[in-house]
């Protein structure tokens, strides 16, 4: 991997990281400036898949949370 795709992809996984918490936590606050940051590094297919990855995880680890389904990962977060 070249250093110029290298710095391309860390910068999509940054971008992509402050997506989803922005979109998990402030939704409304997503403005066209930020849309055109995400088109800089994505395409509109992109966008859509993402959002709807990130909305499916969130939805449903609030089924999970309401159903009381515990996880049986034996990972932690501690």
């Amino acid at each position: 991997m070249s250093t110029r795709t290298h710095r391309t992809t860390q910068g999509r996984s940054v971008l992509l990281s402050i997506f989803a918490e922005r979109f998990a936590t402030e939704h409304r606050d997503l403005d066209a400036d930020f849309f055109t940051e995400l088109r800089n590094q994505f395409s509109d297919v992109e966008i859509v898949e993402l959002a709807t990855t990130i909305a499916f995880c969130l939805g449903i680890g609030r089924v999970y949370t309401v159903l009381d389904i515990a996880n049986e990962c034996p990972v932690s977060m501690e």
